[in-house]
Formats: structure tokens, sequence, C-alpha cells
């Protein structure tokens, strides 16, 4: 897959996520400036649809950890959800499974 696609739905103070393509260190910055510009104050939950995931590395792993820091900070709640296997299986090998809320 070429690319990155990304796209946000707003619904009150929920904001919907969804990432497709591979998450890899030539995407990551493209994807960290559409999660930090997404996210705005006042949020309270945001669902981060995975299963379009084609690859991620430990870089891309990197992202979903600090976005996932950022969103606390900023007092929203965040779930992965739909996640494609390579995200299930690098979440799981990195021990990070129960760091996030998986649907």
């Amino acid at each position: 897959m070429d690319g990155l696609r990304l796209a946000a739905r707003r619904a009150g103070t929920t904001v919907t996520i969804t990432v497709i393509g591979d998450l890899d260190m030539a995407t990551n910055p493209e994807l960290v400036a559409f999660l930090n510009s997404t996210l705005q104050a006042g949020d309270q939950h945001v669902s981060l649809g995975l299963a379009g995931v084609t690859f991620i590395d430990a870089g891309g792993l990197g992202v979903l950890v600090g976005f996932q820091n950022l969103a606390r900070r900023q007092g929203a709640d965040l779930d992965l959800v739909g996640c494609a296997e390579c995200v299930k299986r690098l979440l799981r090998v990195a021990r990070l499974d129960a760091y996030f809320v998986l649907n």
C-alpha cells in the first residue's frame, strides 16, 4: 500500500480517527502531526481505528504510546479499535497490550 490514509470524525466530545497503511519511519511524522492536530482540548474520548494498518514498526508503536500519553494529559480516554493482527502482535511482544484499551 502506498502512503498513509488518515481520517477523523468528531461527534460531541468524541473523536474517531481511522488509520490505513504502514506505520513506519517514513509515515510516522505524518501520523504524529495528524494526531496532534486532531486532539483538541475538551475531547473526552478518542477511538483510534487500526484495522487498516498493514505494517507497524517500533517507531509506530512509539507514536501510539506518545499519543496515549498526550490524550491522558488532556483528560481524554483512548481506545484502539479493530487492531490489525500486526498491531496486536507487536503490542503483545512489547508487553503493551495491557497499557491500551483494545476493542
